[in-house]
């Protein structure tokens, strides 16, 4: 590279900023913990792979304006993987490694009159790499801008500022610490800088505080103090900022520079132990995010940070952890502006050895004190910052000590975490550990957080409604950063592609994708659970019978009067009162009962009673208009005549039965049923001459697998049986009674071929309105079979019923374990957005606590599904076979028909990790083998002039009906 000139004509144009892997050259790999080189070669550290070590070549040309004439001349590299050397019209510049952090160049002195060359070398791996063991997507080349910039000779090169709150939290000493260099001769005198503060209305609050400057060896150190009178205060809930301008002028009162910077007030602190901001305790409630988008790459755009800026506001997340090293800066100016809390993380990881470095190894010392004091020079007067973290899955050693100690001697105002090393940092920290770890912690000294918890791989974060409980309820314990935000993917065709997607080896699979939305910033189903326990408004029933509900503020700097509040009773589906909490004068981390004057007609059968209670936004912000929901609760208020009212069948048409060879045919007056014999299935069920089915509800005990049953219990090796046993029962079986000319009895009973023998048994009573009511009988052989993923029954109808409407948890998909971020009520959707596109095929489109359920055609015919009292509906064009086994969308190969699952339960999600036993659904949520299980649903045909909702509160004698138990 430096004996110019050299042909480079043949070379391709390539954009920079970008990772080369999405440009056509090399590829991705995708690994966890294991280096990304060990399907090559394995050389032990600190030496480089170099059987296969891509190297890219960059060769550009710039002119320096006239205006640079006599200043020095830098370049800035923002971010380049992994290492490189640089240089300027052939001659060697220099050398980088901190993929992260920036590298700046002076090359004054290597410049020429008019055109210029700068060429870069940049190393796929390097020694550095030992250091840079994160898991993700691994990508290489200059991923973040570059650019030239100049300086005048005498120039302000450091700039620290500090605000210090009084012990009141109102007023504050404005610290400022500059360095001043001088290039040239070292013998300036008489400059001096003048500072002044601007205010969010581009007003001063103070100019031209002036600073003597007093060189010593070309440089000169200033500290300033100012008071500042009650400026308005930084935080996530109002993020006030000022802009902070320092003006270089010469002796001859010239103005040389002007530099400024943005800057917030506020107090971060430790106070018995707890983390306080601006005298309040803080509480996180945070996402880990990498920085990946499936078309950038690495190179995120303005317009991308923005967009993951404002879902986090709007969906009541406060706060990230910069997995696993310093962003972008423009990342760090968005938090500051919109208000999200950052802890800001050392670009520093040797998962895959870190039994063996850094430890305490001296050789790695300064690499690793270096990559901790380059993230606090570049980031530390960003008032987001609240925390820095020496790294992750690093080990422990001397190294980390080192590391810690530079950052409490050079910015001691903020604490220092690293959860492998908790004895060292100034907080513990802890990865997945349970909600019971959380409710226990009570060390005086130190708070506590989750760094990493509720492993949000694919279908996932069941559960998250217990950590909340436990943070809610242990003071020292300070919230926890979700993994994480988004998926990790890159764009392919028709797909989002993964590890092993490349002909990478090795590979970990689709377990970088572990977003709340996806990589493509879609919001997946489970972001809306987290916004509901995020929420800093918590409501809970006092005397709910008279509307007595206790609100929690748990905003910091808040009053709830702040927003707008309402509430609407609902009888079912019908609104019949509605207005406003009055008394809703409730300060930061307090709370209040309040009463809300209702009535319900307690003589009205059948009916639910909802209280809804919302907060909203009184005003448009820069994250979200006016009316946006920051808040919820549904109250379920208690109903002595919440019971159905029996019908009696005799009021019923007339029915007929025809035995026909294996076929036993039920007919009425609109309706007509066919049965098999020989496998007791319901193989027509018509209305009107509308086929209604077009497979017959069978016995189903499997789900597509999850990313947390793949990898928590390994349910398709433990619980195959119950794949197999859905498929291959057996008909024991088939009987009918005519029970009155109205109404027929079938009871079919099938054998399991589980060891011992399992039995479903199923009763169809038929009426002559066309309303089946099945009575379902499950027997497990033994309460050592394997866990069931799902229990009740699947069925196909024709596709032109797809128009759904529900009345139960709505309106995106939810689990038993995951459902309090959607309320019950009724919902309406087509079966197609069921479909959920998680990166890899799994379980998908559930809904929980279902009333009833509408499958319809564009004239309004179909069925009407009822559960006893509930169920869990699930309706897609897939089968869960369908769902298992292909690796992308795309793949799955979809039915034409709706496939129905009406279901007694089926198996929370889980979430807790993704890995192990204790990633499983809670206790509470599974499916065991040690009991009987019965149950019942009921199928209706429907018109468009049948009301749904009035036809779910007629019973009928057979069907035993239970209160709902919400």
């Amino acid at each position: 590279m430096s004996n110019l000139p050299y042909d480079v004509s043949s070379w391709n144009t390539i954009d920079v900023p970008s990772s080369w892997q999405l440009k056509g050259y090399d590829y991705p790999i995708y690994t966890n913990i294991t280096y990304p080189w060990t399907g090559k070669e394995n050389p032990d550290p600190p030496f480089a792979p170099v059987e296969y070590n891509p190297v890219g070549f960059y060769r550009t040309s710039f002119s320096i304006p006239q205006n640079w004439n006599n200043r020095e001349v830098l370049i800035s590299f923002q971010g380049v993987e992994s290492a490189f050397y640089v240089w300027i019209n052939g001659k060697e510049v220099g050398y980088s490694e901190d993929s992260f952090t920036p590298a700046e160049f002076n090359i004054t002195k290597f410049l020429g009159k008019g055109e210029n060359t700068i060429a870069v070398q940049v190393h796929r791996w390097s020694d550095a790499s030992w250091l840079e063991d994160q898991d993700f997507i691994r990508l290489s080349g200059i991923f973040r801008d570059v650019y030239l910039y100049s300086i005048p000779k005498v120039h302000i090169q450091d700039l620290y500022v500090v605000t210090d709150l009084d012990a009141n939290y109102i007023n504050s000493n404005l610290k400022i610490e500059t360095e001043v260099f001088d290039y040239s001769t070292g013998n300036s005198e008489g400059y001096k800088i003048k500072a002044s503060l601007i205010d969010d209305n581009n007003l001063p609050v103070f100019k031209d505080h002036s600073m003597d400057v007093s060189f010593k060896n070309n440089l000169a150190k200033i500290n300033t103090t100012i008071q500042v009178v009650n400026p308005k205060k930084w935080s996530a809930e109002d993020p006030n900022l000022y802009k902070l301008v320092l003006s270089l002028f010469d002796k001859s009162n010239k103005q040389i520079e002007a530099v400024g910077i943005t800057i917030g007030f506020r107090e971060f602190e430790m106070k018995d132990g707890i983390m306080h901001l601006n005298g309040m305790p803080i509480t996180f409630k945070g996402v880990d995010r990498h920085e990946i988008h499936p078309e950038e790459g690495r190179s995120l755009s303005r317009e991308t940070m923005l967009k993951d800026i404002l879902i986090m506001k709007k969906f009541n997340i406060n706060s990230v952890r910069t997995s696993h090293y310093p962003n972008d800066p423009i990342w760090y100016e968005l938090c500051n502006e919109y208000g999200i809390y950052v802890l800001d993380e050392t670009n520093l990881e040797t998962h895959g050895r870190r039994d063996e470095i850094p430890t305490s190894l001296p050789e790695w010392s300064a690499n690793c004190v270096d990559r901790a004091k380059s993230m606090v020079q570049r980031d530390k007067n960003h008032p987001c910052i609240l925390i820095w973290s020496l790294g992750n899955e690093a080990g422990k050693g001397d190294n980390f000590i080192l590391m810690r100690d530079w950052i409490h001697e050079n910015e001691p105002t903020r604490p220092v975490h690293y959860e492998q090393y908790n004895e060292i940092a100034d907080m513990r920290s802890d990865m997945y550990a349970s909600a019971d770890q959380v409710r226990s912690h009570n060390d005086p000294q130190k708070p506590y957080i989750l760094c990493e918890y509720a492993h949000a791989m694919g279908n996932s974060v069941g559960n998250l409604y217990d950590y909340w409980d436990a943070f809610d309820n242990n003071p020292r314990a300070q919230g926890g950063f979700i993994w994480d935000f988004v998926d990790q993917a890159i764009k392919e065709d028709n797909y989002l592609a993964y590890g092993g997607d490349w002909g990478d080896n090795p590979n970990d699979g689709n377990f970088c994708a572990n977003g709340i939305i996806s990589a493509d910033r879609e919001l997946q189903p489970e972001i809306w659970e987290v916004k509901k326990q995020y929420q800093n408004i918590r409501l809970k029933a006092v005397d709910i019978e008279n509307g007595k509900i206790e609100i929690k503020n748990q905003y910091l700097f808040t009053n709830l009067n702040s927003f707008n509040n309402s509430w609407d009773l609902m009888a079912d589906d019908s609104l019949i009162a509605s207005g406003t909490i009055q008394d809703i004068d409730i300060k930061p981390l307090s709370n209040k009962v309040v009463e809300i004057k209702y009535s319900i007609d307690p003589t009205k059968e059948g009916v639910e009673y909802w209280l809804n209670v919302h907060f909203q936004l009184k005003e448009t912000t820069k994250w979200a208009d006016k009316g946006h929901e920051i808040a919820f609760e549904q109250f379920r208020i208690p109903n002595v005549k919440n019971v159905v009212k029996f019908i009696d069948p005799k009021l019923f048409p007339a029915i007929s039965l025809i035995e026909n060879g294996n076929a036993l045919e039920i007919n009425g007056k609109s309706i007509n049923l066919t049965f098999n014999k020989k496998n007791g299935e319901l193989t027509s069920y018509k209305f009107k001459e509308i086929e209604l089915i077009k497979n017959a509800p069978t016995p189903n005990f499997w789900r597509a697998e999850t990313d947390n049953d793949r990898g928590t219990w390994h349910m398709e090796k433990v619980a195959s049986i119950w794949k197999d046993v859905s498929i291959s029962r057996e008909l024991q079986s088939f009987n009918h009674e005519i029970i009155s000319e109205n109404e027929v009895k079938i009871k079919v009973s099938y054998s399991l071929k589980t060891d011992p023998i399992s039995t479903y048994n199923i009763t169809y009573t038929i009426y002559g309105t066309g309303d089946i009511i099945l009575e379902n009988e499950f027997n497990p052989g033994d309460e050592k079979l394997p866990l069931i993923p799902s229990l009740g029954l699947m069925m196909n109808i024709p596709q032109e019923f797809e128009n759904i409407n529900w009345y139960g948890r709505g309106p995106g998909e939810n689990y038993i374990d995951r459902k309090y971020g959607y309320p019950i009520g009724v919902y309406n959707d087509k079966v197609k957005n069921f479909w959920e596109s998680y990166i890899k095929p799994q379980e998908m489109g559930n809904r929980t606590d279902v009333r009833w359920a509408t499958f319809t055609n564009e004239e309004g015919t179909g069925l009407l599904l009822i559960g006893n009292p509930t169920m869990e509906i699930n309706a897609l064009h897939a089968t869960p076979f369908d769902l298992d086994g292909p690796r992308h969308p795309s793949e799955v190969k979809k039915e034409n028909d709706i496939v129905i699952r009406m279901n007694y339960k089926q198996m929370g999600v889980g979430g807790n990790n993704s890995w192990s036993i204790w990633g499983m659904p809670y206790q509470e949520y599974q499916i065991k083998t040690n009991k009987n299980y019965k149950y019942n649903f009921r199928i209706v045909p429907i018109t468009s002039n049948q009301n749904p909702m009035k036809i779910s509160k007629q019973g009928f004698k057979d069907l035993i009906h239970q209160n709902p138990n919400l």
